[in-house]
């Protein structure tokens, strides 16, 4: 073939060449992947675990995290080039388990001191009417508002002519409650 027809020929197009995979497109599709699967694993732990007595929700999570931490520590260590985003995912998954255990401690006490705080005007209308409140409505507070703001419960045994039940959900644990006992006068763990 003379060089003058060299240039008549087509020139080969995108489309006409075989279709290469890029490794390197693929390697950042899944690294923004396991980004996106990052993101929504710690958000919903957030939604979940930040509720009142969601914090549980961080211990499954924990023996996962450690085996990452460790793949984390062996990825800085060997990958420089993905360091940066390794810190910012560890950032992100120490926020997402600190966030609801910091909220459960800031809760506890807020709650027990409701809590307690029910309880002195409950027995305060006792000492004042010789028998207990019949429902919360009876001492000025809202019944709805303690049970659902709060997760505090109180209510009568024996239509009214018994002691009453008095108690709040864990901070830490929704399944798992605290109950006044009125015998030894203290406030006694109900596991779930």
């Amino acid at each position: 073939m003379p060089a003058e027809n060299a240039s008549e020929l087509p020139a080969l197009t995108p489309k006409a060449q075989a279709p290469a995979t890029n490794p390197t497109t693929k390697a950042v599709r899944w690294r923004r992947l396991r980004t996106a699967l990052h993101l929504l694993a710690c958000a919903s732990l957030l939604f979940f675990g930040c509720v009142r007595g969601g914090a549980f929700m961080v211990v499954p999570v924990l023996p996962f995290f450690l085996l990452w931490l460790g793949w984390s520590g062996y990825v800085i260590w060997r990958q420089p080039a993905r360091r940066k985003r390794q810190y910012a995912l560890i950032g992100l998954w120490l926020f997402g388990i600190a966030l609801p255990l910091g909220l459960a401690q800031w809760r506890a006490p807020r709650i027990r001191a409701e809590a307690e705080r029910i309880l002195v005007q409950v027995e305060t209308y006792h000492q004042q009417h010789g028998s207990y409140p019949e429902r919360l409505e009876d001492i000025g507070m809202n019944s709805l508002q303690t049970q659902v703001g709060w997760g505090i419960h109180y209510g009568l045994l024996d239509n009214g002519s018994g002691t009453p039940i008095l108690s709040h959900q864990s901070a830490h644990n929704m399944f798992d409650f605290y109950t006044w006992d009125y015998t030894n006068q203290r406030w006694e763990f109900q596991p779930d």
